[in-house]
């Protein structure tokens, strides 16, 4: 994703004062004591074990039913000093209710008066308590509410947790609801740990069909439908789920919902009181990490040294470095920087720097070889141009030797096609309806692009199985493939209904997304 096209690239430098919120009392709980991570590990939803020290992570607690009792930011200063982050009654309910569960361990519960602050910031600031993710978006917690940058207000924060996630108490978190059902288990529990206050129910929900609701977000087109907070709405008569907000966003508009599986398809279109709308999955925008940040400052930094000077390309670099030191592209492109300004020592030593990242590094010693020959060093310079050489011959040796592998690998590949084909056969002499044969038969005609035989196998899929999600992804490629796209488009349509229905997101999601480029 290009970052010029990135929804939320005005929150970038953006900041929250927890004790500013209006309306909104934060409060803060210090965890503390040598039993504190293990303590906090057997009673949150999330993976306390895996958070590293400056830390911070998004949490919950339940009780026996699975249901929210509290939700804040957890973060980690050291693996004895933990500090909870929430609305005044959530950590007031945190703190009594963990109390009630210290008996033998060494752990302690204080209130804690702080001035904190949440930044998002891509770059990050060069002072900080905690780093994490927050709705999605980098962020980091400041011991202060003194901070550069644009201060959201209320309505800004509240339509950037509609839109991104971030949980909010009554708009898409409601207390003693399943946390199944709540933005919270996107991004605060782990489904991977062991066991916590709840979990059995939690497992028992995940390892069917998912929470029963769930919220997404509806864009829709022109205008919004007619709606009540709180209330259902409807889609040909039948019931979506609950309206939990709305926004508008860019020139778009937006409800969050609370929806029942069926319409939980990302990008599925639909007609809300006969206004055209389009679901999309919650972060809205997708996610934008720090990796693809710094392809964006690299791209934005070489279009600055072509266009305009290597002066103003500079900074660029040097703020790329900031994020990762050993960034191998740019370093060396501050060592050509100062190359082409005349400072060949300062050139030289990035190019050191670059080796350290890259010990193959060809374009390095390339370079040593320029600025030691304008230095008037021959000697060293024919020495870099010789380790070039070497290390070019090197690279070509690598690339055959890859070249190799992937042919071996794709040798490798059809053999196993042909092991499975004589599998499924021989199955299939047995029981010419078995489903699994004639899918896996499905699929190995497919890659051997034999299509109207994978047609076959698949339409009997779906007559002795009508349930079969991803059998319907299959045919509808095999009729586009045969170019058939009516039959591919009825397919599709079927298909996602009878996914969406049985909480079957990933071929769902798969056919509404060929169905949508389709039509």
């Amino acid at each position: 994703m290009n970052f010029s096209n990135f929804p939320f690239k005005k929150f970038n430098h953006t900041h929250i004062a927890f004790s500013n919120r209006e309306s909104i009392e934060t409060s803060y709980l210090e965890i503390k004591g040598p039993d504190a991570q293990r303590f906090l590990n057997g009673q949150l939803t999330s993976d306390v074990d895996a958070l590293e020290s400056c830390s911070f992570q998004q949490s919950a607690r339940l009780d026996r039913t699975g249901r929210v009792k509290s939700f804040f930011i957890l973060a980690k200063k050291n693996d004895e000093e933990f500090l909870a982050i929430g609305e005044k009654e959530l950590i007031d309910f945190l703190k009594e209710d963990l109390d009630k569960y210290i008996i033998m361990d060494d752990v302690e519960l204080n209130f804690k008066n702080n001035e904190l602050s949440l930044v998002f910031s891509y770059s990050g600031p060069k002072s900080f308590l905690f780093k994490g993710i927050y709705g999605g978006l980098p962020c980091y917690i400041l011991e202060s509410n003194d901070v550069e940058g644009k201060a959201l207000s209320e309505k800004e924060y509240r339509d950037l947790a509609l839109l991104r996630g971030i949980p909010l108490l009554n708009l898409n978190v409601a207390l003693d609801q399943l946390v199944t059902d709540t933005i919270l288990n996107l991004n605060s529990v782990s489904h991977k740990k062991g066991c916590y206050l709840g979990q059995e129910t939690v497992s028992k929900i995940e390892s069917r069909r998912g929470g029963a609701h769930f919220p997404i977000l509806v864009e829709c087109d022109e205008r919004f439908p007619h709606y009540t907070l709180g209330e259902n709405i409807y889609v040909n008569e039948e019931r979506m789920g609950k309206v939990l907000g709305a926004t508008e966003f860019e020139g778009r508009k937006f409800l969050l919902i609370s929806s029942v599986r069926k319409f939980r398809v990302d990008q599925m279109r639909m007609h809300l009181d006969d206004v055209s709308s389009r679901v999309h999955y919650i972060p809205f925008g997708g996610d934008f990490s720090h990796d693809e940040w710094v392809n964006h400052l690299y791209e934005e930094g070489v279009k600055v040294f072509h266009q305009e000077s290597v002066e103003k390309a500079l900074p660029i670099f040097k703020e790329i470095l900031e994020i990762v030191p050993n960034h191998e592209d740019a370093l060396e492109t501050i060592g050509v920087i100062y190359g082409q300004l005349g400072d060949f020592e300062k050139g030289i030593s990035l190019m050191d720097e670059v080796l350290e990242a890259n010990p193959d590094s060809i374009m390095a010693h390339t370079n040593k070889s320029l600025f030691y020959m304008k230095m008037g060093k021959i000697e060293e310079a024919e020495e870099e141009k010789a380790q070039a050489t070497v290390k070019s011959f090197s690279m070509f040796g690598k690339e055959a030797q890859a070249k190799k592998a992937q042919e071996e690998k794709l040798e490798n590949e059809i053999k196993e096609l042909e092991r499975r084909e004589e599998m499924f056969k021989q199955v299939l002499e047995i029981d010419p309806e078995d489903t699994l044969a004639n899918f896996g038969m499905g699929d190995i005609y497919f890659k051997k692009a034999k299509f109207d035989e994978a047609r076959q196998a698949l339409e009997s899929v779906l007559s002795a199985d009508s349930k079969y999600s991803v059998a319907y992804v299959l045919l509808s490629k095999t009729y586009l493939k045969l170019n058939d796209e009516d039959a591919a488009k009825k397919t599709l349509k079927k298909g996602i209904e009878q996914a969406s229905l049985q909480g079957d997101l990933m071929p769902a999601n798969e056919m509404q997304q060929i169905l949508n480029n389709l039509e």
